[in-house]
């Protein structure tokens, strides 16, 4: 019998929707800051997304496109400045942050 590798449940839409959403809406991290950690999320590259917005908020800081690249020590791991544009396409309705998260 081959052994079966199984993932948990998740979607990298609903992922790339949290981090678009947060993205182009700043004031959405006060819903969703206290519900989610990085490790919530399923890929590494949004994982390494979520921290550098989360420690950009930390700072009263704006994280958009251009801050998260600048904050990340290896934007290269997460694909680079084409790969931050992506959630930003696929984001979010703030209001739907309560039922994603």
């Amino acid at each position: 019998m081959t052994d079966l590798i199984l993932s948990p449940p998740h979607s990298v839409e609903a992922e790339q929707g949290v981090l678009g959403g947060l993205m182009l809406d700043n004031e959405a991290w006060d819903l969703v800051g206290d519900l989610l950690q990085a490790d919530d999320f399923f890929l590494s590259q949004h994982r390494l997304i979520f921290t550098a917005i989360q420690e950009l908020s930390e700072k009263n800081s704006p994280f958009d496109i251009v801050t998260i690249f600048e904050a990340m020590a290896i934007p290269e791991e997460v694909g680079g400045l084409s790969y931050l544009a992506e959630p930003g396409q696929e984001h979010s309705v703030c209001s739907e942050y309560p039922v994603v998260c």
